[in-house]
């Protein structure tokens, strides 16, 4: 899967979602596109509500204390919000948060790592393990 190629069929207009998630690991080349099994997004509440108006199945996530309602549509994951101690609004003035690939906004890598290592998550140790072996080799 072309992860950029899969993410402008959706028609989204390119102010109204980031990439968040492992996808950024793709775009660094530190996983190959096989290796991840969605594509998740964050996107502004217009764009969840008209997802949702279209069909895509709601999901509830429980997360330490937080439930969030997220949207399933093949690959794909949808969120309004990210789940971290420090919410980051990635639609306002946080261009130090984001890189962008072909025009589609990605969650940094620096901020993938911060966050995945703030989670302290089992399953997040091998993807914290493979950026920090990606900084060294630079």
């Amino acid at each position: 899967m072309n992860i950029i190629q899969e993410i402008k069929k959706l028609n989204i207009p390119t102010d109204e979602f980031v990439v968040v998630g492992s996808s950024i690991l793709v775009m660094h080349g530190i996983r190959k596109n096989d290796d991840i099994d969605d594509i998740d997004l964050l996107v502004s509440e217009r764009i969840f509500d008209n997802l949702k108006q279209n069909g895509w199945k709601s999901r509830f996530i429980k997360f330490e204390d937080k439930q969030c309602e997220n949207l399933i549509n093949g690959f794909f994951e949808v969120g309004r919000e990210y789940w971290n101690e420090q919410t980051v609004d990635f639609f306002k003035n946080n261009s130090d948060r984001l890189e962008i690939f072909d025009n589609v906004r990605f969650q940094s890598l620096k901020e993938f790592y911060e966050i995945k290592k703030s989670w302290k998550r089992e399953k997040d140790l091998e993807d914290i393990i493979l950026v920090e072996n990606y900084y060294k080799n630079l």
